[in-house]
């Protein structure tokens, strides 16, 4: 029974410190998705003219990894005109920075009921917070070129 009781402590010794240093790592080795747009109230008053595409993402989600070109495609075509917010949930560390980027940004409402709907876009009014249309797994370029054109027409009418 001595024989097995030592290393079974010095086991559970061992792994207790792996998972406190895992634990207690400093937030700086995070690492955090690339900011897409500043935060609406930091950004010149024309931002409140374009409306922003939300993405729900994970890198362990097939669906994302389809969507990425397309949303590549649609940031190339509509720079200037859209904000892209890219809401990165593939891990612990990056849900609480895409938390973080969402209540800087007015949508923390919109993040909190869809987090775990990995490969959804919205379109959402930057003026009212209101999702103007929501796809999830949807492959279709043009129905994403569609209802950015008529969100843009939309934002600039109010």
């Amino acid at each position: 029974m001595k024989k097995y009781l030592i290393p079974l402590i010095a086991l559970g010794i061992g792994g207790s410190a792996i998972a406190f240093s895992l634990l207690t790592r400093s937030s700086d080795s995070i690492s955090q998705p690339p900011s897409i747009v500043q935060p609406v109230q930091a950004q010149s008053p024309t931002a409140q003219d374009k409306p922003i595409l939300v993405q729900i993402h994970a890198d362990w989600c097939p669906a994302c990894k389809t969507l990425a070109p397309i949303v590549t495609s649609l940031q190339q075509r509509y720079q200037g005109r859209a904000n892209f917010v890219i809401l990165d949930v593939t891990d612990r560390g990056k849900t609480q920075a895409s938390e973080a980027k969402a209540r800087a940004l007015g949508l923390s409402n919109f993040f909190a009921a869809n987090k775990s709907q990995t490969a959804t876009i919205a379109l959402i009014n930057p003026k009212n917070g209101q999702v103007i249309q929501t796809f999830r797994k949807n492959f279709d370029t043009q129905a994403y070129v569609k209802a950015i054109d008529n969100a843009i027409t939309q934002v600039r009418q109010r």
